[in-house]
């Protein structure tokens, strides 16, 4: 427990924490965890989208508390297992070939 105390503590030093309880000191800490990745995966994403003329990305992209859905692009579905088979065959001979 006194550890938790500590990197709350640690974490809102701008502000008062005698009259805090735990949980509140952890949603603190929590708060502030999440606006400095805020701030980082927005200056990351900026650092992207300046440095391509591609596709821009979002801020989302960077950060490890939002949940972001992955899309998969021109995804194929298999109905079967020889069909996957025989796609991945005939991949392999392309491959061979070229």
């Amino acid at each position: 427990m006194k550890d938790l105390f500590e990197l709350c503590a640690h974490a809102c030093v701008d502000a008062d924490t005698t009259e805090l309880t735990p949980r509140q000191l952890f949603w603190v800490a929590r708060a502030k965890v999440m606006e400095q990745w805020n701030h980082t995966s927005s200056m990351m994403a900026l650092t992207f989208n300046l440095n391509t003329t591609g596709k821009k990305v979002d801020p989302s992209l960077y950060h490890p508390y939002k949940k972001t859905k992955k899309v998969i692009d021109n995804a194929t579905t298999f109905s079967s297992v020889s069909e996957l088979k025989r796609a991945m065959t005939q991949r392999r001979t392309l491959h061979k070939k070229g």
